[in-house]
Parts: C-alpha cells; sequence; structure tokens
C-alpha cells in the first residue's frame, strides 16, 4: 500500500489490515513465519546385476589327479535369475561343474581331471558365466 493511501485512510481513521507473508498484522507491523524442512538425496537405485568368483586362482595338478575350483555367485541389486556357466580352454570330458546353472548366493564345484590332459602343459582357462541377456567373462 502506497504512503499517500496509507495517509488518507488513517486521516479518515480507517484501520488497514493487510496480510504480509502467511501472517496478517497491521499497516506499520508484519510478522513473519518460517517453517524448517530438510532435503535427503539419495544414490539412483542398484540395477540388478551378477557377479562371479572363483577360488583359488590356479592349481598344479600331476597327471592323473583331480583337482577343483569354488565358483561363487554373488547377487548384486536383488538379482534372482540362474546363472549358466561354461569352460573354455579344457578339453570337453576332462571338467565338471557340480551345479549348473547356479544360482546367486550359491556356489558350484569346477572339478578338474588331468588324466587327459598333456604332462608339462600350462592350460589357460576362461569360465563365461551368463545370466538373462549379459554375458560376463571371468
Amino acid at each position: 500500500m502506497n504512503k499517500t493511501l496509507q495517509k488518507v485512510l488513517f486521516g479518515l481513521g480507517i484501520l488497514a489490515v493487510i496480510a504480509v507473508g502467511v501472517g496478517i498484522g497491521i499497516v506499520g507491523q508484519s510478522t513473519q513465519k518460517q517453517v524448517t524442512f530438510t532435503v535427503t538425496v539419495t544414490s539412483p537405485p542398484v540395477e540388478p546385476d551378477y557377479g562371479i568368483t572363483i577360488t583359488p586362482a590356479s592349481i598344479t595338478l600331476v597327471q592323473g589327479e583331480s583337482g577343483s575350483f569354488s565358483i561363487t555367485a554373488i547377487s548384486v541389486g536383488d538379482y534372482s535369475d540362474p546363472i549358466q556357466l561354461t569352460l573354455v580352454g579344457l578339453p570337453v570330458g576332462s571338467f565338471s561343474f557340480s551345479a549348473n546353472p547356479v544360482t546367486p548366493g550359491g556356489t558350484s564345484v569346477l572339478t578338474i581331471n588331468s588324466t587327459n590332459l598333456v604332462a608339462g602343459q600350462t592350460y589357460s582357462c576362461t569360465l563365461t558365466a551368463v545370466g538373462g541377456a549379459d554375458q560376463s567373462p571371468f
């Protein structure tokens, strides 16, 4: 309200009431109200996924012996689909999985039978885990 209008209204004995912010007050007086609030920022949701670990990283076998690896399937973001395992680098029939597919949170034992493997040779193997439409070589 401008000062000229205020003088006219007060000169006529009129009391003016105006709203200021969220409070109501008399001209010349104002009240303030404050509200406190918080903002919390979180990380985006994790897309469901999986991981695979294998232990130990390597073994040495005498020809004719068997050895084993422990393969653990890990769930990330509530992934729950079965995970199919394949192995490349060893002749067919020289290895087997105790569970295939493996469920997240589960373990499969990879057993290597060295009877048909060549003595003195080192085999470089690739374990592939496939879950859903994803393919992850380890």
